[in-house]
C-alpha cells in the first residue's frame, strides 16, 4: 500500500506522483478508489486541482490501455 508521503511534497502540495495518479483516476473513472487525502487535498487546493485538470487535459484522449495494468488500482490491498 502507498502512504501518503509518496503523494505530496515538502509542502504539503502534490508531487508529480500525486497529480499522474489523479490523472490517471479520472482517465479510468475510478476517482472513488484514491486516498482520502489525496481527493481532500484536491477540494482544498485550486493550484493542485489547476495542475491536475491541466495534465488531464494534455492526456485525456491518449488510449487507456496503456495505464493497465495500473500500479496502484490494480494492486489495492
Amino acid at each position: 500500500m502507498f502512504k501518503q508521503f509518496v503523494f505530496f511534497d515538502d509542502n504539503n502540495e502534490l508531487n508529480d506522483t500525486g497529480v499522474l495518479l489523479y490523472v490517471d483516476a479520472l482517465r479510468l473513472n475510478r476517482e472513488k478508489e484514491l486516498p482520502g487525502e489525496l481527493t481532500t487535498h484536491i477540494l482544498h487546493s485550486s493550484s493542485d486541482r489547476k495542475r491536475v485538470l491541466e495534465y488531464y487535459e494534455f492526456v485525456k484522449d491518449d488510449d487507456i490501455q496503456e495505464l493497465m495494468p495500473h500500479p496502484y488500482f490494480d494492486h489495492i490491498n
